[in-house]
C-alpha cells in the first residue's frame, strides 16, 4: 500500500496537483498525473532535492529523512520556512555526518537507526536558517556524543550477555 503526500498549488493561474508517493521498494513524484524522475541523493541517502517546473516557476521537492515538503518561491509550502538548499550545507557538517554514519559499524538494526537519525539531525540542524552557528554546532556535538554513548552501551550489554566473551 502506497503512502502519499499531496500539495494543491496554483501557479500562473493554473492548478497543479503535486503528489509524492512511497511504496515498499520505490518512491516517486507526480505532477498532474505525470511522473517526474526523482534526483539521486548526494548525502548518504538521507536527503534529496528534485527540481521541477510548475508553469514558469521552479519548484523543489525536498526530502530530509522522513520530512517531505515542496519549496516554491523560496519558501516551503507546508512549514512556511525559508528554503535552504541542501547543497549549501556547511563543510563542517560533514564531520558529524561521517562520525554519526560510523555508528552503523556496531551492526544490526539499532546501530543503523542511530546512524540514520544522527546523520539526518546533523543535516537538518546544519542547514537550518533559524539557528546561529554556535547552537547548530552544539546540537551536532551533543547528538554525536549521545549516539556514541548509546552504541558503546549496546556493545557493552552484548558483551555482558555473552558472559564477558567478545
Amino acid at each position: 500500500m502506497a503512502k502519499t503526500k499531496n500539495w494543491e498549488l496554483t501557479v500562473d493561474g493554473i492548478e497543479y496537483n503535486v503528489e509524492f508517493y512511497r511504496k515498499i521498494f520505490s518512491r516517486g513524484l507526480r505532477v498532474n498525473g505525470q511522473d517526474i524522475p526523482l534526483q539521486k541523493s548526494k548525502t548518504l541517502g538521507t536527503t534529496s532535492e528534485t527540481h521541477f517546473l510548475l508553469g514558469s516557476k521552479n519548484a523543489i521537492l525536498v526530502i530530509i529523512g522522513n520530512k517531505i515538503d515542496v519549496a516554491l518561491d523560496g519558501k516551503y509550502i507546508d512549514s512556511g520556512n525559508d528554503y535552504v538548499p541542501v547543497a549549501s550545507m556547511p563543510k563542517w557538517a560533514w564531520i558529524f555526518i561521517i562520525l554519526n554514519g560510523l555508528v552503523i559499524i556496531g551492526g544490526g538494526a539499532l546501530p543503523f537507526l542511530l546512524a540514520f537519525l544522527g546523520v539526518t539531525i546533523s543535516i537538518r540542524t546544519s542547514i537550518s536558517a533559524k539557528m546561529k552557528f554556535i547552537p547548530k554546532l552544539l546540537i551536532c556535538i551533543v547528538i554525536t556524543i549521545i549516539n556514541y554513548a548509546l552504541i558503546f552501551t549496546i556493545i557493552e550489554l552484548a558483551i555482558a550477555a555473552r558472559g564477558g566473551n567478545f
